[in-house]
């Protein structure tokens, strides 16, 4: 629908509720359910009012006329993608603690979360290109161009956090975690590499959203985590941690391949 501002708002209201939720719960009623109920009503707050929002979008003067109920079912492969990019990015704690156990799976999360803050960066930028990209699919060598700017602009943070985590993310680690987290400090090379595929794939990403690649973005993503699986299943516990972290940046590089491949074929027709 091009309402990039509407879903700006939806978001900081989601987002702010859900934060305010999950810190007014751990303060006022400290313990393990009450936060995650918090934190759930949280996003049922953000999921109902993006979808007031949206009724009242497409119910004001101008609209296209289509209701909020077709839209959505207009972009079911939206939701499929959604919730098939949710599961990729939270199955591989699963796998660490089914093959490793708990603690490991403590130890990999406690460094996932550093992955976590690091791509918001790569989330602020995404607000920022998908419209830029939107506003020129009507002009084959603008959007290329803008394509192009993409690739780079994300190609570029990548490095910069894969070289930031190789310097200094052991350090940080020790010191936001303490000495007792020495095997998540040892692991920060590989979780800055981690980020820089991320991010290498959040540009190549994006340009596939901006062009409605939504059905290829959902079977690329599908064929990595199946592939993550796979790969998962074969080494076991062999290699530990660092094998399983290792597994994982392999499969995201066959979504950057996927990724890339899809690109590159609509920038060549666009």
């Amino acid at each position: 629908m091009g309402r990039f501002d509407a879903e700006a708002r939806a978001s900081t209201f989601g987002n702010g509720v859900f934060f305010g939720a999950g810190v007014a719960a751990a303060l006022v009623f400290p313990g393990e359910e009450t936060v995650a109920l918090a934190l759930f009503a949280g996003r049922l707050a953000h999921a109902s009012g993006a979808f007031i929002l949206l009724r009242a979008v497409t119910a004001a003067p101008g609209s296209t006329g289509v209701g909020a109920l077709d839209t959505l079912r207009a972009g079911a492969v939206f939701a499929g993608e959604s919730v098939a990019t949710g599961a990729f990015l939270q199955i591989d704690t699963v796998v660490v603690k089914l093959l490793l156990g708990e603690a490991a799976a403590g130890a990999y999360q406690a460094g996932v979360r550093f992955v976590v803050v690091a791509l918001v960066a790569a989330q602020a930028l995404a607000g920022f290109f998908v419209p830029s990209l939107v506003a020129r699919l009507g002009d084959r060598t603008g959007f290329a161009r803008e394509a192009r700017r993409v690739f780079v602009v994300f190609a570029g943070l990548g490095c910069t956090f894969l070289l930031a985590f190789a310097m200094w993310g052991d350090g940080i680690a020790l010191a936001v975690y303490g000495p007792g987290y020495a095997q998540t400090a040892a692991l920060a090379p590989l979780l800055g590499l981690l980020v820089c595929v991320r991010c290498l794939a959040a540009g190549a990403g994006i340009v596939l959203l901006a062009a409605g690649a939504q059905t290829w973005r959902l079977l690329a993503t599908l064929v990595a985590m199946g592939a993550y699986l796979a790969a998962a299943a074969i080494i076991g516990a062999r290699f530990g941690l660092e094998g399983l972290l290792a597994v994982n940046v392999g499969a995201l590089a066959v979504l950057l391949g996927i990724y890339l491949f899809g690109a590159i074929r609509r920038l060549r027709v666009a």
